[in-house]
């Protein structure tokens, strides 16, 4: 418990604060309670590549085809997932690696699992399965999406095809059989000596 006095001094402290002057100054204490940034907005780290991801993201919207803003939405989402996924498989290689040496390599990797704490591992594992988990919901619901566009279009063609011919299906043209009056006599006797 802090004494009267201790108390006068922090509020006289307090008032002669004046926080960080500098812009490099205010940027450092803006990240004062950002630990990991696991769990944050996804953003590209400093250390990452931007064109990495850009190349990921236009891999996948060849892959998938989004033709909707919903459908975008949820590549976006599988692309983020999918970054963390190699982010965070790049912490854990890193917090292997600090396990197996003496000393800790600096890299921003290395400096991230320190951040993590002791049971650095544990927590990756966690925000792993929390990723996977948004990926493969991500890709689920696109998939939907798009089967279900697939649907409406086939739905709409069938829809044409009733006001044009009368008829949902095509006429099929199929082969004579073999007791119809239209087949050629010979045709018949042919199939009848060859059942027998």
């Amino acid at each position: 418990m802090a004494t009267t006095a201790q108390i006068l001094a922090n509020q006289r402290n307090a008032h002669a604060s004046t926080g960080p002057s500098t812009p490099a100054g205010k940027t450092a204490s803006s990240r004062n309670a950002t630990r990991h940034g696991l769990s944050a907005a996804f953003t590209i780290l400093a250390h990452e590549s931007q064109a990495d991801c850009d190349h990921l993201r236009e891999t996948y919207r060849t892959d998938f085809d989004p033709q909707t803003e919903h459908d975008q939405f949820l590549l976006d989402q599988m692309v983020q997932a999918r970054w963390k996924l190699i982010r965070l498989q790049k912490l854990e290689e890193a917090a292997f690696e600090a396990m197996l040496s003496d000393e800790t390599p600096d890299t921003p990797e290395a400096r991230l699992v320190v951040k993590l704490g002791p049971n650095a591992l544990d927590k990756i594992e966690r925000y792993n399965t929390t990723a996977q988990r948004a990926y493969y919901k991500a890709h689920n619901e696109l998939q939907k999406s798009q089967t279900h566009k697939k649907q409406n279009e086939a739905n709409a063609l069938e829809t044409c095809m009733e006001e044009i011919y009368g008829t949902s299906k095509k006429p099929v043209q199929n082969e004579p059989n073999s007791l119809s009056p239209r087949a050629p006599l010979a045709a018949t006797l042919g199939n009848l000596a060859l059942r027998l």
